[in-house]
């Protein structure tokens, strides 16, 4: 978020806080991206404890917007409600947003909103590599059959699968293994995070 604008977000802080059902507070958006412009209003995502305090926050906005001359477009939940808000939305939530407020710790179980899991999509070359060690990778990390018994490799064990040629996805939490292997066999990769 842009430093110029942290009065503003003081102030929602500060004035939000005072609603006792409000369990936490994100902004997201332009602002949160920091690309917003002149016209630009403040996206806000506020959980609440119980729908109910839904009017008095509300209330709270439309003083806010006075006051700090922005407009505000909240989109006010339960935990409860979660399940049924539009997964598009959540997803940018989740990817874009920054926390402004938290009451408590929540578990909000984002991935079960959104029926989707993190996983790692690596691309990697092996062409730096001598045969011999080529080989040895392979052995290593694909799985193989020899003299009817079927190896798992390193891929398989870490729950991952083969997309392409020099192209595999883990699960997210997996990372640390399948980088800690490439780096001791010297393979070059790239990486990204994938929902899925």
């Amino acid at each position: 978020m842009a430093t110029r604008s942290t009065s503003k977000f003081n102030a929602i802080s500060r004035a939000l806080a005072a609603i006792p059902e409000i369990r936490l507070v994100l902004v997201y958006g332009s602002y949160a991206r920091g690309d917003f412009g002149a016209s630009s209003d403040i996206d806000l995502f506020i959980l609440v404890s119980r729908s109910a305090a839904t009017e008095k926050v509300h209330k709270v906005i439309i003083e806010l917007e006075e006051k700090i001359g922005r407009r505000i477009q909240p989109t006010i939940r339960t935990s409860r409600e979660l399940t049924r808000t539009d997964s598009g939305l959540l997803q940018n939530v989740w990817k874009e947003g920054r926390l402004l407020f938290l009451r408590e710790f929540q578990e909000v179980p984002a991935a079960a909103l959104l029926k989707q899991k993190p996983y790692r999509l690596y691309s990697f070359r092996l062409s730096s590599l001598s045969q011999k060690r080529k080989a040895r990778f392979n052995r290593q990390f694909y799985a193989r059959t020899a003299k009817n018994y079927r190896y798992q490799g390193l891929l398989q064990k870490l729950g991952g699968e083969k997309l392409t040629s020099g192209c595999v996805i883990i699960p997210f939490a997996r990372k640390a293994e399948l980088e800690a292997f490439f780096d001791k066999s010297g393979i070059e990769y790239k990486s990204k995070n994938v929902w899925i």
